[in-house]
């Protein structure tokens, strides 16, 4: 049981700070209702171990410890469990469903454009059907659902940022990256970081708010920058998911 919960812990592992932990915060702020996060968690793992059953050479070099590779379960029952999770996580949300299987088995992962966007619907999604659970009977408001959009824009002309640390593993699975198609004006490109930050600042009711944005923009960005190393690379996906969490 221990062993078995540990395996599904180490698929999600790398995603929970990217999505998990961002989407849970986003819905108990928006709601007076805890969250669902059985939920949120159940369409994770279904997309971490589609995405990690097509990801193999990748992770051999990126990730080894993902339970796949690492030998902690065999493809087919992986593959089996990732088919279980797809009837489950039906029943949830058809929308999200479609956008993992295009996302992974149909490839869209492969370029950053059609990534960034499959990103960023996914994001909407878990974000939706997060609040929609605690909502009121289900139904968004408007304020809810634009903050949403808000956040689902943010996610994809940002999103690239997880890219830089993975370049090793994604020219070997022949991935074309916006770090790999255009490795300087990608990292340029995280100026955008700041951008939303000042727009955001400009519409925030606190200036701690305002402040802490901007300065995790600079800093944030003013790392891609300026340190270029796979290490440096990581620390500061890490750093970028807790801006994205704050925006």
């Amino acid at each position: 049981m221990k062993d078995g919960l540990v395996t599904l812990f180490l698929f999600t592992q790398s995603d929970l700070k990217t999505m998990f932990f961002p989407v849970i915060l986003f819905a108990a702020t928006s709601s007076s209702h805890p969250p669902g996060p059985f939920s949120v968690y159940l369409h994770l793992l279904q997309f971490c171990i589609s995405n990690q059953l097509i990801g193999e050479a990748e992770d051999l070099l990126n990730k080894p410890w993902r339970p796949i590779v690492a030998g902690r379960i065999s493809r087919p029952k992986a593959r089996l469990l990732r088919w279980a999770l797809a009837v489950a996580c039906l029943f949830l949300s058809v929308l999200l469903t479609i956008g993992i299987w295009m996302s992974n088995e149909l490839g869209f992962d492969a370029h950053w454009f059609t990534k960034n966007v499959t990103n960023a619907l996914g994001y909407y999604s878990f974000q939706a059907g997060a609040c929609a659970i605690v909502g009121t009977h289900g139904v968004l408001g408007d304020s809810i659902t634009e903050a949403i959009l808000r956040g689902a824009l943010i996610v994809l002309t940002t999103i690239h940022a997880q890219d830089f640390q993975d370049v090793p593993g994604d020219r070997i699975q022949g991935r074309k990256t916006l770090p790999i198609v255009a490795p300087m004006a990608s990292r340029i490109s995280m100026i955008l970081l700041l951008m939303w930050s000042m727009w955001l600042g400009a519409i925030s009711q606190t200036a701690v708010a305002r402040i802490f944005l901007i300065s995790a923009a600079i800093v944030v960005g003013g790392r891609f920058m300026l340190f270029r190393t796979v290490p440096a690379d990581r620390l500061s996906y890490i750093l970028y998911n807790v801006w994205l969490s704050s925006a």
